[in-house]
């Protein structure tokens, strides 16, 4: 069956980055090792799986590996899309803040692509952050001024990013590391390992 599905997905809201530490199930950096789709035979609906291997787990359960699904993707000549989604690359490597392990969702990451950063290798070999629509992070501020949430752009509030790629300097991974360990520290839910 040729063809092409759009799915219209609902308006996603803008949170706090604060916020997106607190929904998350589980915060992990990793790299994607595998992407493919496949039709579910019950409902015809297209999943797309995306495998990361774990580098480091930034909250939640260690887990070496991780099966996420998206939902559409194309399998043979059908493509179902959904407005606003935006799937991890094969061999990307990133900082995922996850929903939930457990609930099968549209899209697995809080706040959409605002739970979906990603890590930039420089020619110096530092390692930076950016945006998931690659924008270089420049800071994270944990407490913004602004309390006007309003719609996403695909950034969480607090997170501060230029458009100009070439002459911004991006945080690196450590600094945004020290950033999550300050909210861990403060996460009541934490549980001192």
């Amino acid at each position: 069956m040729l063809g092409q599905q759009y799915l219209s997905a609902t308006s996603v809201i803008r949170i706090s980055f604060s916020d997106l530490y607190e929904r998350s199930a589980l915060v992990v950096e990793g790299e994607v090792s595998e992407v493919f789709s496949r039709l579910d035979p019950d409902n015809q609906q297209i999943w797309t799986h995306v495998r990361i291997t774990t580098r480091d787990t930034l909250k939640g359960i260690d887990t070496p590996m991780l099966l996420l699904k998206f939902m559409g993707g194309t399998v043979g000549d059908l493509t179902q899309r959904v407005t606003e989604m935006q799937y991890p690359a094969l061999g990307e490597h990133g900082v995922y803040f996850i929903e939930s392990t457990t609930r099968l969702q549209i899209h697995p990451f809080v706040g959409w692509a605002q739970g979906h950063l990603k890590v930039h290798t420089s020619a110096q070999g530092e390692q930076l952050l950016h945006t998931a629509q690659g924008y270089p992070i420049t800071n994270i501020d944990l407490n913004p001024r602004t309390t006007t949430i309003g719609m996403s752009s695909g950034v969480a509030l607090g997170i501060q990013y230029s458009r100009e790629t070439t002459d911004a300097a991006p945080i690196s991974l450590d600094t945004f590391k020290t950033n999550l360990n300050f909210l861990r520290a403060n996460d009541p839910t934490t549980i001192a390992q």
